[in-house]
């Protein structure tokens, strides 16, 4: 037949091969599931969040508008920002940076509510903003989805640490061996 067990089969020469099927082919153990670096729950708070604290911090910041120059509200916007990428990563953090400057744009930055800047130096103050604000929501991703990565060898290694410790103790048959080891790696 075709397919990998087919090929097995016609190559396998003078020895005997059997092809045993299960239920839950396919099925991958709870513990190693590991599709995304962080989940969609996790992002849409993160979203949620960049727009309450953004909405919030640009109401406090609009009041204290006369103590405050445009170097510290995009700091504070910044440390909102790197906020919303810690918990959402990289789209929550892109979006958390496009509203943040924005509404810096709009609110803080000379013209007040045009959306254009007057001067060289706060032009250059809000791409400096939006970069490190970027750059901070691709590293955030980036060390997400290597945890992960590193997380499967470990609940492997585990996983097997376990099982193998339960069968030489007689808890455990061969046959629930071999069962868990196909469910773990998709056989």
């Amino acid at each position: 037949g075709p397919g990998l067990e087919g090929r097995v089969i016609r190559e396998s020469g003078p020895i005997d091969v059997h092809v045993v099927t299960h239920e839950e082919i396919g099925r991958r153990p709870q513990v190693l599931r590991l599709r995304g670096a962080l989940s969609r729950q996790r992002q849409l708070i993160a979203v949620a969040l960049a727009l309450v604290a953004l909405t919030l911090v640009t109401f406090v910041l609009a009041g204290w508008r006369d103590q405050l120059n445009l170097p510290s509200d995009l700091l504070i916007y910044l440390l909102v920002i790197v906020g919303v990428a810690m918990v959402g990563g990289i789209w929550p953090g892109l979006l958390a940076a496009l509203v943040g400057s924005l509404l810096v744009n709009y609110y803080f930055t000379p013209p007040i509510h045009k959306f254009t800047i007057g001067e060289m130096n706060n032009a250059i103050a809000i791409i400096v903003f939006v970069a490190v604000a970027v750059m901070v929501s691709v590293i955030v991703d980036v060390s997400s989805r290597r945890n992960v990565l590193a997380a499967r060898p470990s609940a492997e290694a585990t996983s097997l640490a376990s099982l193998s410790g339960s069968v030489l103790r007689g808890r455990s048959s061969i046959a629930d061996l071999l069962t868990h080891l196909r469910e773990m790696f998709e056989f």
